[in-house]
């Protein structure tokens, strides 16, 4: 099981070398590297009826 989770973890870091995983309450999950969840980030950017612009100023909040 652990195998499989660090072969996982290691293929997904190689495309997005800027995301790492850490334990949490709710598993491992990923993160950018010191900043938020990555699902912080999504959230952020699909979040809400906003325009486009504004969702990069979100992007750039959490960056």
């Amino acid at each position: 099981m652990a195998g499989r989770r660090l072969i996982d973890e290691g293929l997904r870091a190689e495309a997005h070398p800027s995301v790492i995983f850490r334990d949490g309450p709710a598993g491992r999950r990923p993160v950018l590297i010191g900043g938020p969840e990555v699902s912080d980030v999504i959230g952020a950017i699909v979040g809400g009826d906003v325009p486009g612009r504004m969702n990069l100023r979100r992007v750039a909040e959490f960056s």
